[in-house]
């Protein structure tokens, strides 16, 4: 299965897929993050970002992370490879 198709079903049965919608973050990891988090460390995060672009990042980054399963990014990037030519 490939493009949008396995894009729509990357998330397992539709009740594990309705289980993840109702708490999509993972309660321990996101714990873990929120106790670390410091404004000094978003700062940091901030000038990265700004580092990597080549230019100031003039929008808000989100600070909380995503955690997406390996299935979903490698077909997320297949379907974003089959319409970046068609831009």
């Amino acid at each position: 299965m490939r493009g949008r198709d396995a894009l729509a079903t990357a998330g397992g049965t539709p009740a594990l897929r309705e289980r993840r919608a109702q708490n999509p973050m993972i309660p321990s990891l996101r714990k873990q993050f929120n106790d670390s988090f410091t404004p000094e460390k978003y700062q940091a995060f901030l000038r990265r970002v700004d580092e990597l672009c080549g230019t100031h990042v003039s929008f808000r980054l989100s600070e909380t992370p995503c955690f997406f399963p390996k299935a979903l990014i490698g077909i997320s990037h297949e379907v974003g490879l089959g319409g970046a030519g068609r831009v």
